[in-house]
């Protein structure tokens, strides 16, 4: 079986739901569980060539700067401080 050629959206996870983004028509990406039957409201569909054109476009702007290890080590801390607010919160709560 061959990989899908966008492997890198199918790991791309909807902020607002958790859902994977699915491609919606011939033109589109979107939130699979909001097309899968209304169950979030992530209606905003964005076009393949901008996402293309974005991840794929070069050193500066595309995946080599999001995963450059200045802007992986800022993502998380971010994320490490967001979870352990969560974690205060949840321990808080009960």
């Amino acid at each position: 079986m061959s990989r899908p050629r966008r492997s890198w959206l199918y790991s791309t996870a909807n902020l607002v739901c958790g859902a994977n983004y699915t491609i919606m028509d011939s033109r589109c990406y979107g939130c699979h569980s909001h097309y899968d039957g209304n169950s979030c409201s992530n209606a905003i569909r964005v076009r393949k060539d901008h996402i293309e054109d974005v991840l794929l476009r070069g050193p500066e702007t595309g995946l080599a700067a999001l995963l450059s290890p200045e802007r992986v080590e800022r993502m998380a801390k971010e994320m490490q401080t967001y979870y352990a607010e969560r974690l205060r919160l949840c321990r808080r709560a009960r």
